[in-house]
């Protein structure tokens, strides 16, 4: 009987220390289809951070960072991309959106919950630090908000490191974490145990 105890609660301390669901992935700035960054679930709070400098202009210099500011000045025709960012490749050409249009800095880190989305409406931007609560099961996607019709695209390996984290204290429509089973599955053990005790003494 307390072997048995023993066994199951061996195995909810062992769900107790069990980690949220976190991920780290690299989000390119030459690809051009959203990377895959986690699996969520309904209800489950998740916050996504994202580090990083990404470059979308070959040979530009246009460095930024998730948030789409420009990691040092920038001058000439590009000017308007300096703090707080901007959201269009040349004051030239103001119709030169990336792909979140005009709801993401170009340079920044947009996310989605499509594969392959239909439009600038299926973006919203992530940027550096993000939190929210997933309104359904599905997975969320990251790209580095370029230009669409940009005049030339940056081939180099430069991009953002993003980590999703399912927070510690979730919406209480969410899933239990790891610990709350743990306690439960300790509870259930604990019962049963006193129970068997009792049927025994009784006897």
């Amino acid at each position: 009987m307390f072997k048995s105890f023993a066994a199951v609660a061996a195995g909810a301390m062992l769900l107790a220390v069990a980690p949220a669901a976190s991920a780290s992935v690299f989000v390119g700035a030459a690809v051009q289809t959203p990377t895959f960054l986690a699996e969520l679930v309904a209800g489950q709070s998740y916050t996504v951070t994202a580090t990083g400098v990404a470059n979308i202009y070959v040979g530009g210099a246009l460095d930024f960072d998730p948030d789409g500011r420009p990691t040092h000045p920038i001058g000439g025709v590009y000017a308007p991309f300096n703090t707080p960012g901007c959201c269009y490749a040349d004051p030239s050409s103001p119709s030169v959106f990336g792909y979140a249009g005009t709801n993401a800095f170009l340079g920044a880190l947009a996310g989605t919950f499509s594969a392959s989305p239909s439009g600038p409406s299926a973006y919203f931007q992530l940027g550096s630090s993000y939190q929210f609560v997933a309104s359904a099961d599905g997975a969320l996607y990251g790209l580095v908000n370029d230009a669409v019709n940009a005049y030339g695209d940056n081939g180099a390996q430069t991009g953002f490191n993003v980590t999703v984290t399912a927070d510690a204290s979730p919406d209480p429509t969410a899933v239990p974490e790891p610990s709350s089973w743990a306690l439960m599955i300790l509870g259930f053990g604990g019962a049963g145990a006193m129970i068997r005790r009792r049927k025994v003494l009784a006897a």
